[in-house]
């Protein structure tokens, strides 16, 4: 038997492998683009601090944080043959023979790494999408992009709702202390009141923007949803309804606008109650720890006023929102909505009083301590893993010949590894125009290097 069949082996397989080595193509994130990415990443950063502000009175200073982010995008593709034949001989005895088994192997591997990384003002990206243009056109009102990796939520609000966790008990708070590493976080500049309320003002103009209406399970948490649930069964019996009376007509007509009044009520009434939870909870109790330390005594007062009869007209808008949630016809769904606008609009006025009093108060005392926000950074780090395999194994019994002889002849493997490393935290103002703090910067260090040395202990 002639072995010289070993020496095409090499020869066949880099004719069957794609070119033996090729640059894997830059399309990383399954095939999600890029842009969708961060367009993901912005429309949920907005949307976590509008939500996290509405909750806690010592949460406004995240409207004036910023984000790092760095994107790291990873395609591998590995390519393998394993030929091999046993070569058959026959003996005299019948039944039995004699054998060799001539095998090889060739595997190729190409890795293609992009990084990339930017920077993100809080402040600029509210104000940016307040206006309604671009929310529209660049941002697609913040609908999904329907790729496989943006099927779900990034959890950026469940991030920082843990980091925020010790503020909200309160062993952490806003003072005169650093905690930070190294040269520590950047100090809440003096003009801190007035950021917030450009942020606010922001914020409101993102909330009035059009956003998709109440979903199926946000409609079943409520009396009047589940009317309107329960409507859409009717409007679709009768719409079926190959010939109808001028009575089911009228019946249908009725029971489209109930149904479209009792769910537009439904989702305003949301709105006008994160509204009103966002003033009191982002400007009228927030700004008073800071103007505590920066106005004069004598304006104090006042703000206190302001601020009890604004708590007062937002609770009205908790209870008409409770109406309009359990109202059973649009008549009555709507008296209560009219209710809570009112009440709503009570809330605006009594805090924009409220912060008018702070700017127009007379010169400030002495200058208070500087102050820090209670956390130097918060961070997150998601990993994507898409893995797509394939093989081939074919097979061939001859007289004198057996292949192949591994479990696999020919295998393919393309993994896209990706990961999205965020850093928050108050930027560092000192210079020209803002830019990551020491903190952030070393929260995305650490993360890259961490990401490392757990891909080089998996290689091992």
């Amino acid at each position: 038997m002639k072995s010289p069949v070993l020496v095409s082996w090499p020869a066949v397989a880099c004719i069957l492998l794609p070119g033996c080595v090729q640059t894997p193509p830059s399309d990383g994130m399954a095939s999600v683009p890029v842009h969708e990415v961060v367009r993901r990443l912005k429309c949920e950063l907005v949307d976590a601090i509008r939500l996290k502000v509405t909750e806690d009175n010592r949460f406004g200073f995240l409207t004036q944080w910023s984000a790092k982010v760095h994107l790291t995008l990873v395609v591998d593709d590995q390519t393998s043959i394993n030929p091999g034949a046993t070569f058959i001989e026959p003996l005299k005895i019948a039944g039995t023979n004699r054998s060799l088994a001539v095998g090889g192997g060739l595997t190729t591997q190409a890795v293609r790494t992009e990084d990339m990384e930017f920077f993100m003002s809080f402040p600029e990206v509210l104000k940016e999408m307040s206006n309604d243009r671009i929310w529209s056109m660049t941002y697609a009102n913040c609908s999904r992009y329907p790729g496989i990796l943006l099927e779900s939520e990034l959890g950026l609000k469940a991030v920082i709702d843990k980091a925020l966790a010790p503020v909200g008990a309160g062993v952490l708070y806003t003072g005169v202390n650093n905690p930070g590493l190294g040269t520590g976080q950047p100090k809440v500049p003096a003009g801190e009141i007035k950021n917030i309320d450009t942020a606010l003002n922001n914020l409101k103009a993102i909330d009035r923007l059009p956003r998709p209406g109440l979903s199926e399970p946000e409609l079943a948490q409520t009396s009047a949803g589940q009317k309107s649930q329960s409507l859409e069964f009717s409007i679709k019996r009768l719409g079926e309804a190959k010939e109808k009376t001028e009575q089911q007509l009228k019946e249908l007509q009725d029971q489209i606008q109930e149904q479209k009044t009792l769910k537009d009520n439904l989702a305003k009434a949301k709105q006008l109650e994160i509204n009103s939870k966002m003033l009191i909870q982002e400007v009228v109790t927030p700004l008073s720890d800071i103007a505590a330390n920066s106005i004069a005594d004598k304006c104090l007062a006042g703000v206190k006023a302001e601020r009890l009869a604004a708590v007062t007209s937002a609770s009205v808008v908790a209870v008409k929102k409770y109406g309009v949630d359990n109202a059973q016809d649009g008549k009555t769904s709507t008296e209560f909505l009219n209710g809570e606008q009112a009440a709503a609009t009570d809330t605006f006025t009594h805090a924009d009083n409220m912060l008018r009093q702070i700017k127009n108060c007379g010169p400030r005392e002495k200058p208070k301590p500087a102050l820090y926000d209670p956390l130097d950074v918060i961070g997150e780090t998601v990993n994507f893993y898409v893995t797509a395999t394939g093989s081939v194994t074919p097979s061939w019994k001859l007289v004198r010949i057996t292949a192949p002889l591994a479990p696999t002849f020919i295998s393919g493997t393309r993994k896209d590894t990706n990961t999205l490393i965020i850093a928050m935290g108050r930027p560092n103002t000192s210079g020209d125009i803002p830019k990551s703090s020491e903190a952030m910067n070393q929260q995305v260090l650490a993360q890259i290097l961490s990401q490392a040395i757990t891909t080089r202990i998996n290689q091992q």
